[in-house]
Order: structure tokens, then C-alpha cells, then sequence
């Protein structure tokens, strides 16, 4: 398997940025984290997975992908993370921000434990910065 080579960073929603590779979906995510971005009533009922129109097709995850795959549409940057506003939580679910993950045992269980790790730590920080991305496997 090539080694995977992230397109320039580009900004996407204020609140996070990412490097996208080729064929393969998100590289990194760095998200900052604050305080009262944590706290309101933004409903990620309200939210729908949107794919990037920003990136060239050819780099773009599309809902398809993940239409009977058996994976989750794992954030790397949650929404749980932007209650604070309606907007920025909807911006979360661009597809440039989701890796496909296992659901049971993975996204629901230890990476759901992760994200509220990450956001107990954020509630006693005035500024945190987070920088995530995916391993991606080869297959055997």
C-alpha cells in the first residue's frame, strides 16, 4: 500500500481544519475547543451528513460510501463538542470530517469514551487544541 499524502491543509468551518488524502477520506482534523462551545441546545437531531463540495470530487467522501458498508460515519471532530451553536454543530457532519469506524466496541464504545475524555479536559481549560485522524489499515 502507498503511503498516504495529504492534500494541502485547507480551512473548512472556524472551528476545525484538516488535510484530506486522495481516495482515502480525512487525513487530520485539528479542532480548538472551548469552554462555551461546550454548553446549549444545539440538537444533532437537527443535523444531517453533507458531503464537501469544497474538494474535488475525486478527494470527496460521498454519503454512498457508507450507505451498507457496516461502518459508522465516525466524527473526528464530534458535535457533541459545538452545542453551543446550531451552525457549527451542522458544520461537523460534512463528510471531510467523518472516517468510517466499527460501531460496536470502536465509535460507540472506546472512541465515544475518548471524545468525552477530550471534553472533560476542555472544561478545565480556557483554550485546548485537538489534533485527530484515523489509522487506516491494510488489509490482510
Amino acid at each position: 500500500m502507498a503511503p498516504v499524502r495529504p492534500t494541502n491543509p485547507r480551512k473548512i468551518p472556524r472551528h476545525l481544519a484538516l488535510g484530506v488524502a486522495a481516495g482515502v477520506g480525512p487525513a487530520w482534523v485539528v479542532e480548538h475547543v472551548r469552554q462555551d462551545q461546550l454548553y446549549g441546545d444545539a440538537d444533532r437531531g437537527n443535523s444531517f451528513f453533507y458531503e464537501d463540495e469544497g474538494l474535488d470530487e475525486r478527494l470527496r467522501n460521498r454519503l454512498a460510501d457508507f450507505r451498507g458498508s457496516g461502518y459508522d460515519r465516525g466524527h473526528l471532530v464530534p458535535a457533541a463538542n459545538h452545542k453551543g451553536h446550531q451552525t457549527k454543530m451542522d458544520e461537523t457532519f460534512v463528510l471531510s470530517n467523518v472516517s468510517p469506524q466499527v460501531g460496536d466496541g470502536f465509535n460507540r464504545d472506546a472512541w465515544a469514551r475518548f471524545e468525552k475524555f477530550v471534553k472533560d479536559v476542555a472544561k478545565k481549560a480556557d483554550d485546548l487544541y485537538v489534533v485527530t485522524g484515523p489509522l487506516y489499515q491494510p488489509t490482510l
